[in-house]
Order: C-alpha cells, then sequence, then structure tokens
C-alpha cells in the first residue's frame, strides 16, 4: 500500500461498464510512481491518495487499484474517532424538533427567546418521557411564565 499525492495528470480517459462510468487516470505521483488508475471521481493535482500497484513493466504506467485508508476500514469497528455517536446523533434531532416547534409555537406572541428556550426544553423532556417542570401551579410549564397559562390543546404536537 502506497500514499502520495498527485504530482500531475497526465490523461483521463472516460470507460462505460455495467457499474457505470469508470474514468482511468494516468497519473504522475510526488513518489516517482507513474500509475494507471480507474476511479469514479476525476482526480486533481495535490490530493492524496493511496493504491497498490498490481502490474508492473507491461506499460509505461503501471497499472494500480486503489487501497482504501486505514482510517476508512471498518472490519465491523469504527477506526477513526466520530465526533458524535449514534444515540448523540438521535438527542441532537430530538433538540432541533423541539426547538423548531417551539419558534413556530411562540411566533406573533409577546414572548421572549427564554420562552422559546424553555418551551422547546419542556417540549424535549415531554418526548424523552421526563417529568415537566409543575411545581407551582401559578407557574406555566410551557413558557415559563406565571401568567397567560397555556392549556394544554394549544401545544404544538
Amino acid at each position: 500500500m502506497i500514499t502520495s499525492k498527485i504530482k500531475e495528470v497526465v490523461s483521463v480517459k472516460p470507460h462505460e461498464n455495467s457499474y457505470g462510468i469508470t474514468l482511468y487516470h494516468s497519473l504522475l505521483m510526488e513518489n516517482g510512481d507513474k500509475i494507471n488508475i480507474g476511479k469514479k471521481k476525476e482526480q486533481q493535482v495535490g490530493w492524496e491518495l493511496t493504491y497498490e500497484i498490481v502490474e508492473e513493466g507491461q506499460q509505461e504506467y503501471n497499472k494500480a487499484k486503489a487501497v482504501a485508508h486505514d482510517k476508512f476500514k471498518s472490519n465491523g469497528q469504527t477506526s477513526y474517532s466520530s465526533s458524535f455517536k449514534k444515540d448523540d446523533v438521535q438527542n441532537l434531532i430530538v433538540r432541533q424538533t423541539c426547538m423548531k416547534a417551539s419558534v413556530e409555537f411562540c411566533q406573533g406572541s409577546d414572548g421572549s427567546v427564554e420562552d422559546i428556550f424553555y418551551l422547546a426544553d419542556e417540549c424535549y423532556k415531554w418526548v424523552m418521557g421526563i417529568k415537566p417542570n409543575t411545581d407551582n401551579e401559578n407557574f406555566d410549564s410551557l413558557t415559563g411564565n406565571k401568567e397567560n397559562k397555556i392549556k394544554e390543546n394549544d401545544l404544538p404536537f
């Protein structure tokens, strides 16, 4: 497995096959290799390419095939660190949806940004099965206001 940057794209020839169109590139690599490789995407000077030479000496350009870089190989596990796990992504989707519903619900009212955030948080709690804040009976648990209680039928969901 060799990794090098593309120094020069000498030629690109499209070839149609059963998988679509493959672009066969004749490339000059920074490490001195001259390779012929098929790729779906047109390669550009400066791009890094990981490849393996599969046939040498028959032509001026050695036949090569692309190899996935180690950080992209999974073998059932992810070898690169993701900043978000699946649960985190789902959590973010729920939060975003609750925020959108809160903004739409408060549109046209004289509520503040704090009201929007509070309503979004209460919607999030409801979706996630967390008991909403109902300690004070005069306290509107949806907007955070102590007056203008919103009726349950007025909820945006």
